[in-house]
């Protein structure tokens, strides 16, 4: 449970995967664009409590946090003179997509970065495009409240694709 400390486990089980563990992923959060910003505060608190855990772990493991470009989408509105969007962290929040997931992605992508220049966790932060599920049905479903699901379900509705 990435919502608690040490991800719910027992001391013992955490002590132990702190001791074996050289890099976590970070690729779990709900793509819904059309939630405010504090239902994402789940998430956030999975994000400080992976910052922590890294902290104190012997390896001091790496964190990859996959983000979006969604999170500095609107850079080029509010940077109109330089509008190309910055390999790194931006500390402007309008630059974030004016909506939770955007902005939830931001904010992650800032308390990683801070965790970083403050304790010298190793992060890399990708801004992956659109994520595939699974290649077998049968282990799970790709989200259909995604952009990409609904144009490929209109297409083979309407037998054309744009």
């Amino acid at each position: 449970d990435m919502t608690k400390p040490n991800f719910g486990l027992a001391a013992l089980q955490a002590g132990l995967l702190a001791s074996q563990v050289d890099e976590l992923i970070f690729n779990a959060w709900d793509p819904h664009w059309g939630r405010k910003l504090t239902y994402f505060e789940s998430f956030l608190v999975g994000i400080r409590n992976a910052v922590d855990f890294c902290a104190t772990a012997y390896q001091r493991p790496r964190i990859t946090f996959v983000s979006s470009i969604c999170a500095v989408g609107d850079w080029p509105i509010f940077h109109p003179i330089n509008p190309a969007i910055p390999e790194a962290v931006v500390w402007d929040n309008r630059s974030a997509m004016p909506h939770g997931y955007g902005e939830s992605k931001c904010v992650a992508e800032q308390v990683l970065a801070k965790a970083h220049e403050v304790s010298g966790i190793p992060v890399n932060i990708v801004r992956a495009g659109q994520i595939g599920g699974p290649s077998q049905s049968s282990v799970g479903t790709w989200p259909r409240q995604g952009w990409l699901y609904s144009i490929i379900l209109a297409s083979s509705k309407l037998g054309v694709f744009p």
